[in-house]
């Protein structure tokens, strides 16, 4: 169960860079 937990994080952290990325969202201190 927690190892499922692990991955799911994982999965979110590298979600929010591939969206960083794109420039879907805005990072840390980017937000105007």
């Amino acid at each position: 169960m927690l190892a499922l937990l692990r991955e799911r994080e994982r999965y979110a952290v590298e979600l929010v860079e591939v969206l960083r990325e794109r420039g879907l969202i805005a990072g840390e201190g980017e937000r105007a």
